[in-house]
């Protein structure tokens, strides 16, 4: 993450960049402490590890920015929980330290370090999908339909943001259901509750779709009504409850937990 992009984020776009790396680091924490108690991969709980103190920088970067948006109060609160999110990675570290002592002289095998790692993967995803669908009686993509039929609260523009870093900090959607919740609250607040014109933000939609979910918006034109159009499409396919019901079945019937260690 790039000094310069930081400072050309808006308010909302940092606070929901912070979200999304505040979400991986609590996954982190979540999948190593499923490593620890089913005695799997120490080399999976370093990586973790590894992986939230790098989420754990880049939220640095955006906390610093936010500080500068902020005024002292909300301030003083941001920073705080980005203490909290450092003290959770320390006590992460703690007991990874004291899982590798405990297990010291094992022997290591070679076999299962690909299935352990799947298992966690997989099973965080089906968890923080479920949580996420959950929370509320409103979903994260109930914005669309809002937005189709004109119900949708305007936006109240906070300086020209047209030009506004999003595709450095949007990934790109990896098509699968679990993911959709997710992938479509960030475009949301950093590409759709911004100043762009309508064909610009199905321009940089169809940027961050690939195979299959790209060829459902393939073809459309420009303006809003393909926008809408693109968005319906996605929701519709993507967004499917009763498809998210079957892959959260599906990701769990297929995992088996293997015991190997490397």
């Amino acid at each position: 993450m790039q000094s310069e992009d930081i400072n050309n984020l808006t308010l909302e776009q940092c606070k929901a960049r912070q979200r999304q790396l505040r979400h991986k680091i609590t996954g982190c924490c979540t999948r190593t402490r499923r490593v620890i108690a089913s005695k799997l991969s120490r080399h999976e709980a370093e990586r973790l590890l590894e992986e939230a103190r790098g989420h754990l920088f880049d939220s640095s970067l955006i906390n610093d920015r936010l500080l500068e948006l902020l005024n002292d109060e909300e301030g003083g609160v941001q920073h705080e929980q980005f203490h909290r999110y450092g003290g959770d990675i320390d006590s992460m570290a703690e007991a990874i330290n004291d899982y590798l002592a405990s297990r010291a002289g094992e022997t290591a095998s070679v076999i299962g370090d690909t299935s352990n790692q799947e298992l966690v993967d997989a099973e965080q995803r089906v968890l923080e999908s479920q949580k996420m669908s959950s929370r509320t009686t409103t979903a994260p993509d109930d914005w669309i339909e809002e937005y189709c039929q004109g119900k949708e609260k305007q936006l109240v523009p906070s300086g020209d943001n047209r030009y506004s870093s999003v595709r450095v900090d949007l990934d790109v959607y990896s098509g699968r259901t679990l993911d959709w919740f997710e992938w479509i609250s960030l475009f949301h607040a950093l590409v759709h509750r911004t100043g762009k014109s309508p064909g610009e933000k199905l321009a940089i939609l169809k940027r961050s779709v690939r195979g299959e979910t790209a060829d459902m918006v393939y073809g459309l034109g420009g303006g809003e009504e393909a926008y809408k159009d693109a968005l319906l499409r996605l929701k519709t396919t993507c967004g499917s409850r009763a498809v998210m019901r079957a892959a959260h079945l599906q990701a769990l019937d297929r995992i088996d937990i293997p015991r190997g260690d490397p």
